[in-house]
């Protein structure tokens, strides 16, 4: 058994040597190729055997002296003679070639399908990996697929990160390469990655615009600074605002935090005065509207399909306003209507739960004073309390106190003054969400004014008006006193659902409950026969309820 081994190791041996013979030898020639001015004598056998390029291309050439001459386009002179080498030799002195030389050999190699002359490439090409070739075989090594040429540029890239990501020749990289190196363990702090990161996506922003996000996802944010991130968008506009927020939705465990419901808050619409960053909410983030023919929109894609049931956000401006909800941005079902209220300030909307995607605000041109639509603090929530909602006009029947600082109601001098807040509004000391105007303690007893109905008339330009920040169906008010009521005390509250017209309510003189049927309110104007300002020092307002009604105290 030996003997016959040695005999075909021998014989393998021989007839490499006479094929070796034959390169580039004119004996028994019987195709030659043609590059440029020069012809280089070959033969059919070995090319055959060891390409299946050559060996469908000779498939259709005649065997004969008059029709043997194939012309090579694709590949030099010298590279393709280092070709014929490997086909009679079987091997090559990678030593003797440099790195672009190694390369160009790779390239004829694939095109003419010798896959065992590219392995023997990337093997070769893996050990000449060090810090000066490393930058002129990365890219070339990933392009042609060279699996363990690419792992020792990894392995290079681990051990030398910081050297890598600083070098001048970093921004040279592919984004292939890129990619690479940011799945990498880095031995280099992420925030000189993410710099160097950053220096790139200046350089080809705009040739490799498609790759930068999907490179960025692969980022540790968890790792990063605030300022680190803010240099996507700030001074240069890397990115755009929308592409950022949902870059941080996607990394939930970064130092910036934000509420799953802010992460998809510009679709459609602007976010102006920039992006704040904390934990929670974007409390100084704005999301400006589009104006359309038909007035104001803001547009959003909570990028899922979710249950809910709350919507939350501040108006910058006073007016009217509705709120529609879809699963395909194509059918739209209207939750919340509030296009007949002045609205202003914090709203807390509930509705019965919905499956949506997009939520379109909208508000009419005609009902914006400033000419521009803008709503912050935006939230998305799903709630297990409970709540009770008129189906006709989606207006809340609240079972909790509204007339109250925490519900964000709003106390006023005088009825035609609005925004002149009442200097003395606190909370009560003694009641849990009620509202008091000037001291608990009580006044210095002055002379009671006449009860007649025309001196009822003339205190109400000295009245107060608590102003609700949104409309809520009541229909029972009591007012209570801190330091007891006479029958003498008489008080008027009047009604209104937008602060225009009014209707009265009741004459209370004692701390007894009165029922009305259920209506819309925003206000609530309160005129007493002593001086106003006395009058509200020793009563307080409160909105409380155990039942289906609204109290207002």
């Amino acid at each position: 058994m030996l003997t016959a081994c040695l005999f075909k190791s021998r014989s393998a041996e021989l007839f490499q040597e006479k094929m070796s013979q034959l390169f580039l030898n004119d004996k028994l020639s019987d195709v030659t190729f043609v590059i440029g001015d020069t012809k280089l004598p070959a033969h059919r056998f070995p090319l055959v055997v060891h390409s299946e390029y050559f060996e469908n291309l000779l498939a259709d050439t005649k065997n004969d002296a008059d029709n043997n001459e194939i012309e090579i386009k694709d590949t030099s002179l010298e590279h393709f003679k280092l070709i014929l080498e490997y086909i009679y030799h079987g091997s090559l002195e990678f030593n003797k070639l440099s790195v672009e030389d190694l390369f160009k050999v790779v390239e004829a190699a694939e095109t003419y399908k010798l896959s065992r002359l590219i392995e023997f490439l990337d093997e070769h090409l893996a050990t000449r990996v060090d810090a000066d070739t490393f930058w002129s075989i990365v890219d070339n090594a990933i392009s042609h697929s060279l699996k363990k040429t690419a792992t020792s540029c990894m392995s290079h890239v681990e051990l030398n990160t910081k050297a890598v990501v600083t070098h001048k020749l970093f921004e040279q990289l592919s984004p292939a390469a890129m990619e690479r190196i940011l799945k990498l363990p880095s031995s280099a702090p992420e925030e000189r990655i993410f710099k160097a990161l950053i220096n790139w996506i200046r350089a080809h922003r705009e040739e490799h615009s498609t790759k930068v996000v999907p490179l960025l996802k692969l980022v540790k944010f968890n790792q990063l600074s605030r300022e680190d991130l803010m240099l996507l968008v700030r001074p240069d506009q890397l990115i755009t605002d929308k592409d950022f927020v949902d870059l941080l939705h996607e990394h939930p465990q970064s130092n910036v935090t934000l509420d799953w419901s802010r992460a998809a808050c510009e679709t459609g619409a602007e976010l102006t005065k920039g992006l704040s960053f904390g934990h929670g909410l974007f409390h100084d983030t704005i999301i400006r509207g589009v104006k359309k023919e038909d007035g104001f929109k803001i547009f959003i894609d909570l990028r899922q399909q979710l249950f809910f049931n709350c919507v939350k956000m501040v108006l910058k401006q006073v007016g009217p306003y509705t709120v529609s909800v879809s699963t395909d941005n194509a059918n739209w079902k209207l939750v919340i209507d509030r296009s007949k209220y002045d609205c202003r300030g914090m709203q807390e909307l509930y509705f019965t739960e919905q499956q949506a995607r997009y939520i379109s605000i909208n508000a009419a041109s005609s009902t914006i004073s400033n000419d521009t639509f803008e709503v912050s603090h935006f939230e998305v929530l799903s709630t297990p309390k409970r709540f009770r909602i008129d189906a006709d006009t989606t207006l809340l029947i609240p079972k909790e106190d509204v007339a109250s600082f925490a519900k964000y109601a709003k106390i006023v001098k005088n009825q035609n003054d609005t925004s002149q807040s009442c200097p003395m509004a606190q909370p009560h000391p003694n009641r849990t969400g009620g509202v008091i105007i000037g001291s608990p303690q009580p006044p210095s007893t002055k002379a009671v004014i006449s009860t007649e109905e025309n001196q009822l008339k003339k205190d109400r330009n000295n009245s107060v008006t608590l102003l609700l920040p949104q409309p809520y169906l009541i229909n029972a008010l009591q007012l209570y006193s801190s330091i007891g009521l006479s029958a003498w005390h008489v008080v008027e509250l009047q009604l209104s659902s937008n602060n225009k017209e009014w209707a009265t309510f009741s004459c209370l003189n004692w701390a007894t409950e009165k029922q009305t049927s259920r209506q819309p309110v925003m206000s609530i104007r309160c005129t007493g026969t002593l001086d106003t300002i006395e009058l509200i020092e020793k009563y307080y307002l409160e909105g409380r309820s155990a039942t289906a009604k609204s109290e207002v105290k």
